[in-house]
């Protein structure tokens, strides 16, 4: 269960309400249900099916369909000798990358990201060694967002060049302090390949990590969000690093994040900076951002976001101030009104899992 609530005013002028209006905002971002058989020592059928992104307006008005209604994972896993493992099935978004995230704003995000294989049909295979290194490949008929008009459709792509199924490989390493990943996919006409890799080492009480990324795309043949990982020819390179600082009876986490996006002869500069300070299962947190490094007024462009969050009985409240459309720690930027913009205000979220 992901339950978000917001009184505040929209940051666009591109939504359904007009921009500096105050409103509240009601989202039921995310339920879902698990679901999993042990078939038997070696194999497991699990699924996961469920309600996303509906704000509850949407309720009031009786305007659910099934659109509304998402399967996230329908899928048969077969454990096999010398630590091979073979899969089959339906995934939304695909389960395979690890990309080390070192800060709390996310400048190193998934490189490949949710965009990878957004809904694909899966058949796979890996082999995770027990001297940290892994590999992983699969051919995926591709069920991809495809803009046609104002309306964002799916269709099964392929890889048309080759007159096969889309493909997707994964190569990665890990130990006590390393992480590494090199990962490529071929999506219709498109090419993406990435890698990124982190380093963790504990100075005992300190503990630091860095991770650096690297991302490439080639391929126009779709566009959906975020837009510089569909265009044609876009690189994006990221860098970031965090620390755990104990002080006294509390936790210190500040983190910096950077990325660069190359992009229709143009280059956007991200940069993140968050802060969180922990005691027990209380945290204080900061989170700053810029979306646009080379824009002269930065009052367009900087986010903020501000805050409480309680983890009780496995239940975590989040409360605070959230600016412009950097909504990390909220997420409000999940709701179709919010997309172009942000949202200026007090939010709550409840973010509650049980098994």
């Amino acid at each position: 269960l992901d339950w978000r609530m917001v009184w505040g005013t929209l940051d666009t002028d591109t939504a359904d309400a007009e921009k500096g209006d105050p409103q509240f905002y009601n989202q039921l971002d995310d339920l879902h249900l698990y679901l999993q058989s042990e078939l038997s020592d070696s194999a497991r059928l699990f699924t996961v099916a469920g309600i996303e992104e509906v704000n509850f307006e949407d309720f009031s008005k009786g305007s659910i369909d099934g659109s509304y209604f998402y399967l996230n994972s329908l899928f048969l896993e077969q454990d096999l000798p010398a630590d091979f493992q073979v899969q089959a099935g339906y995934h939304s978004p695909d389960p395979v990358h690890k990309w080390l995230q070192v800060t709390r704003s996310a400048g190193i995000e998934s490189a490949l990201g949710q965009d990878m294989t957004p809904q694909s049909l899966w058949i796979g295979g890996k082999w995770t060694g027990k001297n940290g290194f892994g590999i992983q490949g699969a051919a995926v008929p591709d069920l991809i967002g495809v803009e046609s008009g104002s309306t964002d459709i799916r269709q099964i792509t392929y890889q048309k060049d080759l007159g096969v199924p889309n493909l997707f490989s994964s190569f990665w390493y890990d130990s006590k302090n390393w992480d590494a990943e090199l990962a490529a996919s071929v999506n219709g006409d498109a090419f993406k390949i990435a890698s990124s890799g982190g380093y963790t080492y504990d100075f005992k009480p300190m503990k630091a990590a860095a991770s650096v990324g690297i991302k490439y795309t080639k391929g126009d043949d779709f566009t959906t969000y975020p837009l510089w990982d569909h265009l044609d020819k876009a690189l994006r390179l990221s860098a970031g690093i965090s620390l755990n600082m104990p002080v006294l009876s509390f936790d210190f986490n500040p983190g910096l994040a950077y990325q660069t996006i190359y992009y229709d002869d143009s280059v956007r500069h991200e940069m993140g900076v968050d802060a969180g300070i922990l005691y027990k299962a209380l945290e204080v947190f900061l989170v700053l951002t810029d979306y646009d490094l080379s824009r002269t007024v930065w009052s367009d462009t900087l986010g903020l976001e501000t805050g409480v969050t309680l983890d009780y009985s496995g239940v975590e409240y989040t409360a605070g101030y959230t600016m412009a459309g950097f909504n990390t720690i909220s997420g409000l930027y999940n709701n179709k009104e919010w997309n172009e913009g942000g949202v200026n205000g007090l939010f709550l979220r409840i973010k509650a899992t049980y098994w």
